[in-house]
């Protein structure tokens, strides 16, 4: 009898290391959604040191995915001028006929939920009544930025664009920086769903 019970708890413990390593194994690829519909306006989140999340705005736009993409600029200062300067001035250099549905706004606020209410008005300035809402942002941010915004906002339609960034991977062991990122992320997109998205 003491046998059989221990055999019991061994298939168990075996069971939920392989429960564990398979979700292990998957953590990079449950951070990313990608699921970019036709859309009233794109709003392009501020974050990461690169162009990714802008390009992959601009591609939306250039497919007709969206009428109208706003930039989250932000206020920081570079060289003593706020990156929102630089944004206008990026976007003063291209086509009319992609100037004329491209905006650049500073929502300001350091966290997603800051962000995405802080540039409330300047979205529905860009593109009065819309209802159809698409996220452009980094793939690892991709889920927690959509549940944030479903959250904030129900009364929309939320899609997201997944932009691909260098310094994630899905299969986050390859790389030191990857399995940073997939960690700090999973850190986060816990904290949204257990304590963050319950409060007021």
């Amino acid at each position: 009898m003491l046998h059989f019970r221990i055999s019991r708890v061994l298939i168990a413990v075996l069971c939920l290391m392989l429960l564990g390593a398979v979700l292990l194994s998957r953590a990079g690829r449950l951070l990313v959604v990608d699921n970019a519909q036709k859309s009233d306006v794109a709003i392009v989140l501020a974050g990461g040191p690169n162009d990714i999340r802008v390009d992959r705005g601009l591609e939306l736009l250039r497919a007709g995915t969206t009428r109208e993409l706003v930039f989250d600029a932000g206020s920081e200062l570079v060289y003593g001028q706020p990156v929102f300067v630089y944004a206008q001035q990026y976007l003063n250099r291209l086509p009319a006929d992609v100037r004329a549905h491209a905006h650049v706004c500073i929502f300001g606020g350091d966290s997603t939920k800051i962000e995405l209410l802080g540039g409330r008005q300047c979205v529905m300035a860009a593109a009065p009544g819309a209802s159809k809402m698409l996220l452009v942002t980094s793939d690892y941010h991709t889920r927690r930025a959509l549940s944030i915004a479903r959250r904030v906002f129900p009364q929309n339609s939320w899609t997201v664009a997944s932009a691909s960034d260098p310094s994630f991977g899905v299969n986050w062991w390859n790389h030191r920086e990857w399995a940073k990122t997939c960690l700090t992320e999973w850190q986060k997109l816990l904290w949204w769903d257990l304590v963050e998205r319950w409060r007021s």
